[in-house]
């Protein structure tokens, strides 16, 4: 796929596809409040909570890189482009993963010395979360 935008969206997509684990602490928490709770429930739901964890770290960890590595090789005329499809694909589901992007979008100017750009970029990050302020900054 190296080389043709398409298969790389593709590829990208189909990754996106795959469920990522998540916390469902709220149905265990009512499934727990039923249960009678000993020293073995308890250090069994510790470790499926650091392996869901684990897992968690693991997925973010792949789409991370994955983005990074094709959103420059997407466009080969225009390569903010494939950034920024990559960033619109991500926001849906993973907003923190597209707030890293763009700033991986910024230092790309930053490195091409299109220093406008970059500034536009991360002046960006004033109309989003808080938490993506902190990793702006």
């Amino acid at each position: 796929a190296l080389g043709d935008g398409e298969k790389m969206r593709k590829g990208f997509a189909r990754l996106l596809s795959i469920p990522m684990p998540h916390n469902s602490e709220d149905e265990q928490d009512d499934e727990d409040a039923k249960e009678v709770e000993t020293d073995t429930t308890s250090m069994r739901r510790d470790q499926l909570r650091e392996e869901l964890k684990e897992r968690q770290k693991k997925a973010v960890r792949y789409i991370t890189m994955a983005s990074k590595l094709i959103a420059p090789a997407l466009d080969q005329k225009d390569w903010g482009s494939g950034f920024e499809w990559v960033i619109e694909t991500l926001k849906h589901e993973h907003e923190l993963i597209a707030g890293e992007i763009q700033i991986s979008k910024a230092l790309t100017h930053l490195r091409k010395k299109e220093f406008d750009r970059a500034i536009d970029v991360l002046k960006s990050f004033e109309r989003m979360d808080q938490a993506l302020k902190a990793k702006a900054a």
